[in-house]
């Protein structure tokens, strides 16, 4: 638990600092200093914001301070006091994605995605490598005797079938090699931020990684068709006219973004009631798209 006064007495934070996010990580914000921050405790047990998560972003975003794409921290180093790791940067605007022209927020991405030369040798080596195919099966693997796959056999199996068509058909490692790039890894309209010109900017680069240069559009326009505020089909129609489009990679990649969601819903999601929907909306929006592999699925368990 993060003491925020003491920090604040200490001198560590702004004291008018306050949080305003504790859903998956503590933000805190500072309006007089303009200035917004991540914390974790040292001995943190929150998987989805572990000190680590603040160090690695906090360095990549610091290496990538000159590129003009990410908001970049205040210092070159996270304060570390108290036993509490502290991220800080500049404040900037939630973003509308409707009131900014999707040529930018596409221009920002693909610098993001071709800045791996830009970072530090030391840092290139520290940075993940993003195997879809790797975490899935590491997934489904932890929750075999998960009630819900219990009780579905048809969803169990459906799974795995899905999983292994596509390690087999578009081996994720081999979609990375044919077109290598930083991948951001985690793109929707809350990590885009933008500064007093309208001027689009990417954060939270906790997932950030060595992937396929694709995987940032196929990912968005995925969570877009599930709901997020974000003009993916002009992006897509501007990423073909570069010349640098691959149909079959992007479809490819598409399918591994909701196999990835398929597998996330399966281990995290504790409601079962929402899980099922949210699987079900997957699997619908794979067929919408009609991506690669057999995608259905017919059962009485809501899923359809």
């Amino acid at each position: 638990m993060v003491n925020l006064e003491q920090l604040k007495e200490s001198g560590i934070i702004p004291p008018d600092s306050k949080i305003i996010s504790e859903h998956n990580n503590t933000i805190i914000e500072s309006t007089a200093e303009k200035l917004v921050g991540r914390l974790a405790t040292l001995h943190s047990i929150n998987t989805r914001d572990t000190p680590g998560d603040i160090c690695y972003a906090h360095a990549l975003a610091w290496e990538m301070r000159n590129e003009n794409v990410v908001v970049s921290p205040i210092a070159e180093q996270p304060i570390i006091e108290n036993g509490v790791v502290i991220s800080l940067y500049p404040k900037l605007d939630q973003i509308d994605l409707r009131n900014v022209e999707a040529s930018s927020i596409h221009q920002k991405i693909s610098t993001f995605n071709t800045s791996l030369g830009m970072i530090n040798e030391y840092m290139q080596h520290e940075i993940y490598t993003l195997d879809i195919s790797e975490y899935a099966s590491r997934r489904l693997y932890s929750v075999r005797d998960d009630m819900l796959l219990k009780n579905n056999k048809q969803l169990s199996e459906f799974t795995s079938d899905i999983l292994s068509y596509y390690t087999q058909s578009y081996p994720f490692t081999e979609l990375a090699s044919d077109d290598r790039a930083l991948v951001h890894g985690d793109l929707h309209m809350g990590n885009i931020v933008m500064n007093r010109m309208c001027e689009p900017f990417i954060i939270d680069l906790d997932s950030t990684s060595v992937g396929p240069r694709l995987y940032d559009l196929a990912s968005w326009h995925v969570r877009s068709m599930r709901g997020d505020i974000a003009p993916t089909t002009k992006m897509i129609d501007l990423e073909k006219a570069s010349g640098r489009w691959n149909q079959e990679s992007f479809a490819a990649l598409m399918g591994w973004k909701i196999i990835s969601s398929l597998t996330h819903e399966i281990k995290y999601q504790q409601n079962d009631i929402v899980r099922q929907n949210n699987i079900a909306q997957l699997i619908s929006i794979a067929k919408r798209l009609s991506l690669p592999g057999d995608w259905r699925l017919n059962s009485n368990h809501g899923l359809a």
